[in-house]
């Protein structure tokens, strides 16, 4: 009331106080008049709701009240990533000079973000890379998950992995399940796995001389259990036989095939060599062998079999005889 006053016309809210004044002269008295007066605070509109549909995405996203007023409000909780729910809160900026029309609370708005719908195959992508070609272990391909077009999702932080039918050859599933509490239900791809090619490394056998015990084959297959036989010929008449008599062979390895792996064959030499017979001790294999016998004027000849580490081998032999007819100690 008591001033200081000024020609400056007030603008901001309150109460404020006008005087006019009339200087007094030679001819009238001066007199002053002062009144006071109020402007009164502007009323600013509530903002409305912001009736978007939010959806758990990755990405930040922004709550706007229909209505908001940068310029004359501010406005806090209104940005979240997270699947929940949230208080925003809008206030003005100059509560001096401007109020809500209908009441000085300040608006608050729920927003939710919901969470995301794995199950909606039109917004999610599953891609697989890495081989499937069948390993006889579990096929566990990589898994890529992106949502929206645009949102990669980290395993075991937005979404687990299983797998069904992924050990053996045919149709194996992968599918992606939501973690709470940003996604819900889950998600399935098939996957071929497809049948794998064999082989067979490292076959040997070592050669052995006749008469002796015979070398086992040894060799390893990617897939599945080698069977061995045997052949005088590279190329065919093999046979699970071993061979006994001195000469050059070939031992094959084999795998059969199975809708999981193809077969696989590999065909080596090898030979069993012949026994020296300056090795052959004949008093020591002969059987039916009599020293003495009596006179008859014609020749003695005995029936002897040759034996060789107990086999009969009297076949490989011939038999001469010299002085078995007359008398003789020979």
């Amino acid at each position: 009331y008591e001033g200081p006053y000024s020609s400056v016309v007030p603008t901001t809210a309150g109460t404020h106080y006008i005087k006019a004044e009339v200087i007094g002269t030679t001819d009238y008295t001066g007199f002053v008049v002062i009144i006071d007066f109020t402007i009164e605070k502007a009323t600013v509109s509530r903002p409305t709701a912001d009736s978007t549909v939010f959806t758990y995405n990755t990405f930040l996203q922004t709550y706007m009240p229909n209505g908001f007023d940068d310029e004359l409000m501010n406005i806090s909780g209104n940005e979240q990533t997270l699947a929940d729910y949230y208080t925003v809160v809008v206030s003005l900026e100059d509560t001096d000079n401007y109020k809500w029309e209908n009441g000085d609370n300040d608006p608050q708005y729920t927003f939710v973000i919901k969470p995301f719908d794995l199950s909606d195959s039109d917004k999610v992508q599953i891609t697989l890379t890495g081989s499937t070609v069948y390993t006889g272990q579990n096929i566990r391909p990589r898994v890529t998950v992106v949502i929206n077009g645009n949102a990669t999702l980290t395993e075991d932080k937005d979404f687990t992995v299983s797998f069904d039918d992924n050990l053996e050859v045919g149709t194996a599933t992968v599918t992606v399940t939501g973690i709470a509490d940003n996604f819900v239900n889950s998600n399935s791809k098939t996957f071929s796995i497809t049948q794998a090619d064999n082989s067979i490394s490292d076959l040997t056998i070592d050669n052995w001389t006749y008469g002796e015990s015979a070398n086992n084959p040894s060799a390893s297959a990617q897939f599945g259990t080698i069977t061995y036989t045997y052949s005088s010929s590279r190329n065919d008449g093999f046979s699970s036989t071993v061979p006994t008599n001195a000469g050059t062979y070939y031992v094959k390895a084999t795998v059969g095939g199975t809708t999981n792996y193809k077969g696989a064959t590999q065909v080596i030499e090898f030979s069993i060599n012949k026994y020296d017979i300056a090795n052959f001790e004949l008093e020591t294999n002969i059987k039916g062998f009599d020293d003495s016998f009596e006179f008859t004027g014609s020749a003695i000849e005995q029936n002897l079999t040759m034996w060789f580490n107990g086999n009969d081998v009297t076949s490989l032999f011939e038999t001469s005889y010299a002085h078995n007819t007359d008398l003789t100690t020979d």
